[in-house]
C-alpha cells in the first residue's frame, strides 16, 4: 500500500512551515513602534526577539542593535527564543523520522515511523504557535518608547508556519492510533490456544463451547412465510 496523499503533502509542506518559522524567529519584525518621542517623525522601530532595528525614512537608513535592556528583559523574549529554537529542531527531527517511515521507494510505509515523526512535527508546530500568540497577547505590556504599537509580520509568519507544518499530520496520526486501538480490541477476542471449536457469543465477552451453541441453536426456529 502506497503512502496516502495527505502524508506526501505533509512531507512537502512541513519544510515550508520550517522556513516560515525560521524567518519569524530571525527577522526583527515582531512589533513596530511609531511616533517615538524626541525622534524623527519618520522613524520606525522594528523589534524582534534577537535584536531591534531603527529605520529612518527621511534618511533611508537603518541601524540594528540589541541594547534595549528594558525590552529584552521581558520574560516573553527569552521564552520565545527557546521555544522557537526547540520548534525548529523538533521539526527537523520529525521530518527525518517521517521520511524514513514513509519510504516512497518501497511498496509499504512503516506507519510507526510515520506516526512518530508526525507526532513530533505536531508538537513542534504548537511550540511555534505558543510564543507568537503569547507575544501578541502581551504586546502592550512590553516596554516601549511609544504608545503607538502594531503587530509585526513575523507574528503572522509564526502562526502560518506552525499551523502549515503540523496540521497535515494530525489526520494520519489519529487514524493510525484508531486502527491500532481497533486491532488491539480485535485481538482480545481471539480464541485461546488449546480450546477446540468454540464460538463467541455476540452479546457477551465469554467463549461458549460449540456443543452448547448447537444445543441452544436447535431450539430456534426460523420464521415461516404464511
Amino acid at each position: 500500500m502506497r503512502s496516502p496523499c495527505i502524508v506526501i503533502f505533509g512531507l512537502i509542506l512541513s519544510p515550508c512551515g520550517w522556513v516560515l518559522d525560521l524567518t519569524s524567529m530571525i527577522v526583527p519584525h515582531w512589533r513596530t513602534v511609531h511616533n517615538i518621542t524626541g525622534e524623527d517623525p519618520g522613524m520606525v522601530l522594528y523589534q524582534g526577539i534577537w535584536h531591534t532595528c531603527s529605520y529612518y525614512g527621511t534618511l533611508s537608513s537603518i541601524s540594528c542593535d540589541n541594547d534595549d535592556e528594558d525590552y529584552f528583559d521581558h520574560r516573553i523574549i527569552e521564552t520565545a527564543k527557546r521555544m522557537m529554537a526547540a520548534s525548529l529542531i523538533m521539526t527537523a527531527i520529525g521530518l527525518a523520522v517521517a521520511t524514513f517511515g514513509v519510504r516512497c521507494w518501497s511498496p509499504r510505509p512503516r506507519w510507526t515511523g510515520v506516526c512518530l515523526g508526525g507526532f513530533v512535527i505536531v508538537c513542534s508546530g504548537l511550540l511555534a504557535i505558543m510564543p507568537v500568540a503569547w507575544y501578541a497577547h502581551v504586546l502592550n505590556d512590553i516596554s516601549s518608547p511609544s504608545t503607538e504599537m502594531h503587530l509585526g509580520v513575523c507574528i503572522f509568519l509564526g502562526y502560518l508556519g506552525g499551523d502549515h507544518g503540523s496540521s497535515w499530520w494530525i489526520h494520519p496520526v489519529c487514524r493510525n492510533l484508531a486502527l491500532r486501538s481497533q486491532r488491539s480490541r480485535t485481538r482480545s477476542f481471539n480464541l485461546p490456544s488449546g480450546i477446540p471449536k468454540q464460538r463467541l457469543d455476540p452479546l457477551a465477552t465469554a467463549y461458549i463451547p460449540a456443543s452448547t451453541w448447537k444445543h441452544h441453536s436447535s431450539h430456534l426456529k426460523s420464521p415461516r412465510c404464511p
